[in-house]
């Protein structure tokens, strides 16, 4: 199998854990988490970090975690693990509660082509990013 894509199936914490645990061990080149995942802060932080391990060890090209409530807090151990991802080229993380968390992404800016952030209300910091974002690449949409 070469996608998978579980959005909007009301998966949780539990699942989602599952899953990432298992991705590493496919080949697996797009994933769509989006549209799942609405726990506790405690059980998001939790799968979350699987997730992030998973997205570190698998081969991914695309993936979407639009709509899984990821806040600036998530985003250290996520972007850490899309920077170690040298394979991932698209990133969907539009409408989650990301303020100002760019600086991540500029990090990741040599193999990311695609990064979406539409829905998230960015603040001045995170504007800022995306500004330096644009004027390094042409990849925001």
């Amino acid at each position: 199998m070469k996608v998978l894509d579980v959005a909007s199936t009301q998966l949780r914490n539990m699942a989602l854990t599952a899953i990432a645990i298992e991705l590493p061990s496919t080949k697996i080149h797009t994933l769509d988490l989006s549209d799942n995942l609405y726990s506790t802060p405690t059980c998001l932080t939790n799968a979350l970090s699987h997730i992030a391990n998973a997205i570190e060890h698998t081969p991914l090209v695309r993936l979407s975690m639009a709509k899984m409530s990821i806040q600036d807090a998530h985003m250290d151990t996520l972007g850490r693990a899309i920077m170690l991802n040298k394979t991932l080229r698209i990133l969907d993380l539009r409408s989650n509660q990301i303020r100002s968390s760019g600086e991540i992404l500029i990090h990741a800016l040599p193999n990311l082509e695609q990064v979406y952030l539409g829905g998230n209300r960015l603040w001045n910091e995170g504007t800022k990013h995306v500004t330096e974002l644009l004027s390094r690449s042409n990849i925001i949409a």
